[in-house]
């Protein structure tokens, strides 16, 4: 299984991949997000495809990915996103991945701790969410016991 970990920060996206690795034995990769350039979409795609060839007997945890750069990019440096744009990368994922959403309890809280306001971000993960026809489970940081479910 490729699990593919995303939401605003400040919400236990991190969390939830540790517990991936800790009870199930995820192993984890973490991207960070980019600070200054834009989204390269060849870049995912030509991780997506090592993700498929690699993956056989491994479970993976991916601690931020399409989402967070489509996301950020928009909202922070003006880059240009599509749904093109995610449904192209999403149409490369098999059954194996599978999205876990990660929501904040508290915008607010989220917020200040990230040092900026993260609602348009929020509404944006929110409307991926609601777009995306991958497998996919939504989660907050108060209940990520419910992961057990899914795995």
């Amino acid at each position: 299984m490729i699990a593919i970990i995303e939401g605003i920060d400040r919400v236990g996206k991190t969390t939830l991949a540790n517990k991936l690795r800790d009870e199930y034995g995820f192993e984890i990769y973490k991207s960070e997000r980019q600070e200054t350039s834009s989204m390269n979409y060849g870049s995912i795609r030509g991780l997506i495809d090592f993700l498929k060839w690699y993956k056989p007997d491994r479970n993976i945890a991916i601690d931020r990915f399409h989402w967070t750069e489509a996301v950020y990019g928009l909202v922070e440096r003006n880059d240009s996103f599509t749904y093109d744009h995610i449904d192209e990368i999403e149409s490369m994922m098999t059954e194996d991945f599978v999205l876990l959403y990660v929501r904040p309890t508290d915008i607010k809280w989220s917020s200040a701790q990230h040092g900026s306001d993260l609602s348009k971000h929020l509404k944006l993960f929110d409307a991926l969410y609601e777009k995306t026809t991958m497998n996919k489970y939504v989660f907050t940081h108060l209940d990520l016991e419910k992961v057990k479910e899914v795995m």
